[in-house]
């Protein structure tokens, strides 16, 4: 017994194995397994890769683990954000979304492959002497360029406008009501500064993020809120989603912006003329199931019944021609 104690009180030698030689190798690199794509279930159609999978059963912590194994590997094994952002959209996770903006930064357009610093610089600077929007009236039915020409000093600051499709548009795409409520609540503002004040100085995306001023202010607009310079909406993204969320959807945006409704009704493509309704009468129904017994003509009837009425009872005018000349009954 007195053995036994003394073993047992004996300092631990510790010893640390990442030093020791191994004959054991592999040809396969940890990495690998990160990238390896299996089937959810048996006989799914669907492969995923661990993150895939984890952002497809909302498990936050899960990402979060998979995402700091990322970083052991050497080099840290890279992560496509905008792979990622779709499979949170598909989840409709508001809180795997916060995940992704405080980690990446992702939603507003800036990419890792966006130039670098000097591009930038030469671009932001061509951007101020690009003549600003001549707001004044028009003379005679025609604009006065050469007022336009002259900068009219009334105009507002052109403004960095990335070229992406805005994370509420993909929302309302997407059928993801629970990120489209989160998104109409002051939290992204807190994601995306955490993000700015925890990324390195040398991420690219938290630099463009870095350079824009006021971004409370500006945040709206990146984020889809306010009608593009086409003159488009949420509403028309969520008109272009899934047949069978559309009426929900486009309510969903009425309620939570009510100051928009009277943009969201009477907003009109730029250049085919179309407004909501106009739309609701154009999309052909894409109901499989409908096709499939035949009663195509009948769904599609039913489809846009609901939100044509919708859109009727918030002010709409059943007269709006597009730019074939085309009315809601042709």
């Amino acid at each position: 017994m007195d053995d036994i104690a003394d073993e047992l009180n004996r300092k631990a030698e510790i010893i640390d194995i990442s030093n020791r030689f191994s004959t054991v190798r592999v040809p396969i690199p940890p990495s690998y397994l990160f990238r390896a794509a299996s089937h959810l279930s048996k006989g799914s159609e669907s492969c995923w890769t661990p993150v895939a999978a984890a952002v497809h059963a909302g498990d936050v912590e899960a990402v979060k683990r998979i995402f700091a194994l990322h970083e052991l590997c050497d080099p840290p094994f890279p992560v496509d954000p905008q792979e990622g952002l779709d499979n949170v959209l598909r989840s409709d996770s508001p809180a795997m979304l916060d995940l992704f903006i405080r980690k990446f930064g992702i939603g507003l357009g800036f990419s890792e492959e966006d130039e670098d610093e000097d591009e930038d610089a030469q671009e932001t600077e061509a951007i101020k002497k690009m003549p600003k929007t001549y707001l004044g009236l028009d003379v005679h039915g025609v604009k006065r360029t050469d007022l336009a020409e002259m900068n009219d000093p009334d105009a507002p600051e052109r403004g960095y406008q990335p070229d992406h499709i805005p994370l509420l548009w993909s929302a309302a795409t997407t059928g993801a009501t629970k990120i489209i409520n989160w998104l109409a609540t002051p939290a992204p503002l807190e994601s995306y500064k955490a993000f700015i004040s925890s990324a390195p100085e040398e991420n690219v995306i938290a630099k463009a993020l870095r350079k824009i001023n006021d971004i409370e202010a500006q945040l709206p607009e990146l984020l889809g809120f306010l009608p593009n310079e086409l003159g488009e909406t949420a509403v028309f993204a969520a008109l272009c989603g899934k047949q069978e969320k559309r009426y929900a959807i486009v309510k969903q945006l009425y309620t939570l912006f009510p100051h928009m409704k009277n943009t969201f009704t009477a907003s009109r493509v730029n250049g085919v003329e179309l407004t909501p309704i106009l739309l609701v009468c154009a999309n052909k129904c894409d109901n499989d199931r409908c096709a499939s017994n035949g009663d195509k003509d009948l769904c599609a009837h039913n489809c846009i019944k609901d939100l044509f009425d919708y859109f009727l009872s918030h002010g709409a005018n059943p007269m709006d021609v597009d730019h074939n000349g085309y009315v809601v009954l042709t």
